[in-house]
């Protein structure tokens, strides 16, 4: 006498897949080059083929394979040139398993940053750049002013000034936001002849 008792259990298709985009963290400098990690997973039943993953901003990526099995991960990659201020874009990816198209997104965000610095020196308060050059006697007390603005867009830190002729210049503060001004001074006693001296930032 004999017995048989099966039971045939069919698992159900459940497509599915993950995207998670990832590029340079904190402030980036404009024109400096963008580099993104974009990783897939399938994170369904069954295996996905068809593969492709596209980024919104038109940035082409590139990925080792086109199919994925089950728990299968791949990292693709782009890169971009930094553009100025706030910016965003989008990479999406869409695979098929047996006529049917699954998709997943993930955004990623910089902030393109264009640090700048200037600096205006004054003698006596002349701006002695070119001729006609100001006349002191030699003895006399020269006074000269460097006129320091940050031009750029994001607070600069650690500003330094020096002259090629007098060494560091004393200035009253070390960091300084977008579009502010701050005033450095020297003195030194007037020598005979022409004389020369540079101020940098």
């Amino acid at each position: 006498v004999t017995d048989d008792d099966s039971d045939t259990q069919t698992l159900e298709a459940a497509p599915a897949l993950s995207i998670d985009k990832t590029g340079d963290v904190g402030p980036v400098a404009v024109s400096d080059v963008i580099h993104y990690s974009i990783t897939v997973t399938n994170t369904g039943n069954v295996t996905l083929t068809d593969l492709i993953v596209t980024d919104d901003q038109g940035v082409a990526v590139t990925c080792p394979q086109t199919a994925l099995a089950v728990e299968e991960s791949m990292v693709c990659s782009a890169s971009g040139t930094a553009s100025a201020g706030q910016y965003a874009n989008r990479g999406s990816v869409q695979a098929e398993y047996d006529g049917q198209t699954v998709i997943d997104a993930d955004d990623s965000h910089y902030f393109g940053i264009s640090p700048s610095i200037e600096i205006q020196k004054y003698t006596n308060g002349w701006d002695a750049d070119e001729e006609p050059w100001p006349t002191v006697y030699a003895g006399e007390v020269v006074t000269w002013t460097y006129v320091v603005t940050n031009t750029g867009d994001i607070t600069l830190t650690d500003i330094v000034v020096t002259d090629d002729q007098l060494g560091l210049v004393d200035c009253p503060v070390l960091s300084l936001d977008p579009a502010i001004t701050m005033t450095c001074e020297v003195t030194g006693t007037a020598v005979s002849g022409t004389y020369a001296n540079v101020g940098t930032v």
